[in-house]
C-alpha cells in the first residue's frame, strides 16, 4: 500500500487568479521529498504563468498512491489542483473510494470531536507534537517575487513547501488513531501505531 503526503503551494488562494508553483510528495516508508516545479523541467511551461504540464504531473503522482495524505488539502490543495486542471481542460483528480484510493485531510483530526487545541494550524499542531521538523516563515514578498519567477524566492518557497509536508508526516501517527470510517486498517496504513498510547485504533 502507497501512502503518499503532499503540499501545494500557489500564487493565490483561487484557482482562477492564482498559478501552481509547486507541489512537494514524500511517501510514509521513505524519508525523501520529491518536489515538482513550474520551474524546472518536465514541468516547465511554454510561458512564466503556464502551469498546465505541471497540474497534470500532479494529479498522475498522486493517483499513483492508495492513500493521499495532506493538510487542508480537502478545501484548498485538492480544489485547487482541479481548477488549474479544469483551466486547460483536463480531467479532475480521482481519488476516491469509487477508485479506490483515499484521501485523508489530517487538519481535520486535530479539532472538532478529536482533540482541542488552540487553532487546527499544521504549525501549531506540530509544536504540540514537538515534531522533528518546522514549517518555514515566509513574507509576502518572497510569494509576489516567486510568482514573478525570481529564483533565489521561488527555491524559498519551495523549501517551505518541503518542510510543510514533512512536518504533516510527523504529526500523521499522532492524529492517526482518531480517524473513523475508514476502509483500510490503520495498522496497514502505520505499521507502527500499536506503539502510541491510544484508543482502540480503526
Amino acid at each position: 500500500m502507497r501512502v503518499t503526503f503532499y503540499d501545494l503551494e500557489t500564487t493565490d488562494l483561487g484557482g482562477n487568479f492564482g498559478r501552481l508553483l509547486c507541489c512537494s510528495f514524500i511517501d510514509l516508508d521513505s524519508d525523501e521529498v520529491t518536489t515538482f516545479r513550474r520551474d524546472r523541467r518536465p514541468w516547465k511551461g511554454t510561458k512564466l504563468t503556464a502551469d498546465n504540464r505541471l497540474a497534470v504531473a500532479i494529479r498522475d503522482r498522486l493517483e499513483e498512491a492508495d492513500i493521499i495524505v495532506g493538510w487542508n488539502s480537502l478545501l484548498f490543495d485538492a480544489p485547487f489542483l482541479n481548477a488549474r486542471l479544469a483551466a486547460v481542460d483536463e480531467r479532475p483528480l480521482r481519488v476516491g473510494e469509487k477508485h479506490g484510493s483515499r484521501h485523508l485531510d489530517m487538519m481535520w483530526y486535530a479539532g472538532g470531536q478529536s482533540m482541542r487545541l488552540h487553532g487546527k494550524g499544521l504549525d501549531k499542531v506540530a509544536k504540540f507534537f514537538h515534531a522533528d521538523n518546522k514549517k518555514t516563515p515566509l513574507t509576502p514578498e518572497v510569494w509576489a517575487d516567486a510568482a514573478s519567477g525570481e529564483p533565489a524566492a521561488m527555491q524559498e518557497v519551495v523549501d517551505h513547501c518541503e518542510a510543510d509536508v514533512r512536518v504533516t508526516k510527523d504529526v500523521f501517527p499522532h492524529l492517526a488513531p482518531h480517524i473513523k470510517k475508514f476502509t483500510f486498517t490503520l495498522s496497514e496504513v502505520w505499521p507502527f501505531l500499536d506503539q502510541i498510547p491510544s484508543r482502540t485504533h480503526a
